[in-house]
């Protein structure tokens, strides 16, 4: 199977003839993930420092390397809608988080109608939703913070509150993230930084704080494993 055919079609776009084998091979491999993040969640000890109270929705962000750490901690998630790869062999993420219990899925990212989607979710995360970036992401550079997130901060008028989520022991890939992926039995730390509000006038400012932010959590989430 080539690239080629990977980012030809979006997932809202598929031909009719590739319709049911999208959703075969997305429910089948969708349901794995899902029962992969039940053994995490369930088998792992789960430390949060800073947690924010229960009644302000956020936009959260972390680092890309962490995402599917992130994820494993949401056995069922309250009040929240993401952003989801619009290609079509990223379905199977979409059906994980539709049985996770997500309120919204909106499909777009850098390069595939992102500007429209974070429109959508803007308006989403003000009527209550949190959301989540990672804003390094989806093709890096690592520790570079994009500036989609603080855009829907600001239109939503709802703060970003800068965490990291770590976990050991993990499978760390070679990508150009270092993504981790968590190993059942382990330890995850959740640490929560300051919310903040971005404004207009110091975005540069406001996004090189929030990779500070996201640093600083990172090594201090880390030191818990030591």
């Amino acid at each position: 199977m080539t690239t080629d055919f990977k980012s030809r079609y979006r997932v809202d776009e598929v031909p009719w003839q590739w319709w049911l084998p999208m959703q075969v091979y997305g429910w089948i491999a969708g349901l794995v993930i899902y029962l992969y993040y039940c053994l995490i969640f369930l088998t792992s000890r789960i430390h949060h420092v800073g947690k924010p109270a229960a009644d302000q929705n956020y936009v959260y962000c972390f680092w890309h390397q962490q995402v599917l750490t992130f994820q494993s901690l949401q056995i069922r998630y309250k009040r929240f809608s993401l952003f989801v790869h619009p290609l079509w062999y990223m379905y199977p993420l979409q059906v994980a988080a539709r049985v996770m219990g997500v309120n919204n899925l909106v499909l777009g990212s850098s390069g595939n109608k992102g500007v429209e989607a974070a429109q959508i979710m803007a308006q989403i995360v003000r009527a209550g939703d949190s959301t989540y970036f990672n804003p390094d992401g989806p093709y890096g550079p690592p520790g570079k913070v994009s500036k989609g997130a603080l855009h829907v901060a600001m239109q939503s008028e709802v703060p970003i509150m800068p965490m990291a989520v770590v976990t050991s022991p993990c499978i760390t890939l070679s990508g150009w993230d270092n993504k981790q992926i968590p190993l059942p039995f382990g330890k995850t730390v959740v640490m929560y930084g300051v919310p903040t509000m971005p404004i207009e006038e110091q975005l540069g400012d406001d996004a090189a704080e929030l990779a500070r932010q996201m640093d600083a959590l990172t090594l201090a989430a880390g030191e818990y494993h030591s």
